[in-house]
Protein backbone atom coordinates (compact mmCIF):
# COMPACT_ATOMS: atom_id res chain seq x y z
CA UNK A 1 0.00 0.00 0.00
CA UNK A 2 1.28 3.44 -0.90
CA UNK A 3 0.36 6.72 -0.52
CA UNK A 4 -0.02 9.36 -2.91
CA UNK A 5 1.53 12.05 -0.83
CA UNK A 6 4.88 10.43 0.81
CA UNK A 7 5.45 8.15 -1.63
CA UNK A 8 6.29 5.86 1.49
CA UNK A 9 6.02 1.98 1.17
CA UNK A 10 4.68 -0.28 4.01
CA UNK A 11 6.53 -3.37 5.19
CA UNK A 12 3.98 -6.41 4.18
CA UNK A 13 1.58 -7.41 6.83
CA UNK A 14 3.41 -10.32 8.15
CA UNK A 15 6.86 -8.11 8.84
CA UNK A 16 4.48 -5.94 10.90
CA UNK A 17 2.89 -8.26 13.02
CA UNK A 18 4.27 -7.74 16.51
CA UNK A 19 3.19 -11.66 16.61
CA UNK A 20 5.36 -12.88 14.27
CA UNK A 21 8.88 -12.38 14.03
CA UNK A 22 10.61 -12.65 10.47
CA UNK A 23 13.97 -13.92 10.21
CA UNK A 24 15.29 -13.01 6.52
CA UNK A 25 18.10 -16.18 6.89
CA UNK A 26 15.29 -18.70 7.99
CA UNK A 27 14.97 -21.94 6.04
CA UNK A 28 11.36 -21.85 7.18
CA UNK A 29 8.43 -19.75 5.50
CA UNK A 30 6.32 -17.31 7.20
CA UNK A 31 2.75 -17.05 6.14
CA UNK A 32 3.77 -18.57 2.63
CA UNK A 33 6.41 -15.98 1.93
CA UNK A 34 10.20 -18.11 1.68
CA UNK A 35 13.22 -15.93 1.62
CA UNK A 36 15.32 -15.67 -1.38
CA UNK A 37 19.47 -15.00 -1.56
CA UNK A 38 20.74 -13.05 -4.40
CA UNK A 39 24.29 -13.08 -5.35
CA UNK A 40 26.03 -10.21 -7.13
CA UNK A 41 29.54 -10.14 -8.89
CA UNK A 42 30.88 -6.94 -10.03
CA UNK A 43 33.21 -7.47 -12.97
CA UNK A 44 33.95 -3.48 -13.81
CA UNK A 45 33.37 -0.41 -12.47
CA UNK A 46 34.66 3.41 -12.82
CA UNK A 47 35.64 4.85 -9.39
Amino acid sequence: MSSNISNYLLKPDFMRRPDRTFDPYAESPVDGVIAAFCSVRVISGQF
